[in-house]
């Protein structure tokens, strides 16, 4: 009987974690009136997370959201609301990190 190494259990729960956000970036954006394809933000939202870790700004905040308008704007998508949806999912973070703060 062979096992399977332990990083394709680790690769394919990553896999299944950051499609749930990009998931959720889609679902948030949506709400608020953005009409990009899903596989639009499965190249934009992963790309603007990767220039979001660039040494520019504290913790990225400001450099993910321009990414995120320049990497939609291609796609169609107007760049007021896709910066609207970053900061949204910028709130969504920071709500559930107080939260988890007041819960432990």
């Amino acid at each position: 009987m062979t096992r399977r190494p332990a990083w394709v259990g680790a690769v394919v729960i990553s896999l299944v974690v950051q499609s749930a956000f990009v998931m959720t970036n889609v679902w948030l954006a949506r709400q608020i009136g953005v009409t990009t394809d899903v596989p639009a933000w499965f190249v934009a939202w992963p790309l603007s997370k990767l220039i979001a870790v660039l040494p520019i700004s504290l913790g990225g905040i400001g450099v993910r959201e321009a990414a995120l308008v320049s990497l939609l704007a291609p796609y169609g998508a107007p760049r007021e609301v896709v910066l609207a949806s970053g900061i949204l999912w910028q709130a969504v973070l920071i709500v559930t990190g107080v939260a988890g703060l007041i819960v432990t």
